[in-house]
């Protein structure tokens, strides 16, 4: 994947801001710019569908559906930041949510907005969840270093 098509950590802070939404039909004649927005809006999240559909689709296009996916990235983001200051990090124990992450990992949380358990009929696939894994804990996660993970990295392939 190209660094374009990569997100930058401002923009997924700023998808998991709440957003105010103005129905089209409440929007006044004054509005055209809001209504052109709502359009354009329209406009990119159909485009990324496609994209998704065609598996021509990259993070943004997934967030752009389901927004919250935006603050797993940034829960990742936070952690490989602050795996900084220790001596050791376990990019597996806070995917999966072992101790300390009991029932807060990342795969878990992950896992239901995309993928088998996700609701939306275009995030609902093996692809989309492949693709959200992908950026989230293999180019977000910091590598594990000086954790129990280390001892069997003899037998990864």
């Amino acid at each position: 994947m190209k660094d374009e098509d990569n997100p930058t950590l401002e923009w997924i802070l700023e998808m998991t801001k709440p957003q105010k939404y103005i129905p089209l039909n409440q929007l006044s004649s004054r509005s055209i710019s809001a209504e052109a927005e709502a359009k354009r809006d329209a406009a990119e999240l159909q485009a990324a569908r496609q994209r998704i559909r065609e598996h021509k689709a990259n993070f943004f296009d997934l967030v752009l559906i389901e927004p919250r996916l935006a603050a797993v990235a940034a829960a990742a983001v936070r952690y490989a930041e602050e795996s900084k200051q220790r001596s050791s990090a376990c990019a597996n124990r806070r995917w999966g949510g072992a101790a300390p992450w009991e029932g807060q990992g990342l795969k878990q949380w992950m896992r239901t907005l995309v993928g088998w358990e996700s609701r939306d009929k275009d995030l609902h696939s093996e692809y989309a969840y492949d693709l959200a894994r992908v950026y989230i804990y293999e180019d977000l996660l910091p590598d594990c270093r000086n954790c129990s993970c280390m001892d069997f990295a003899e037998f990864w392939p």
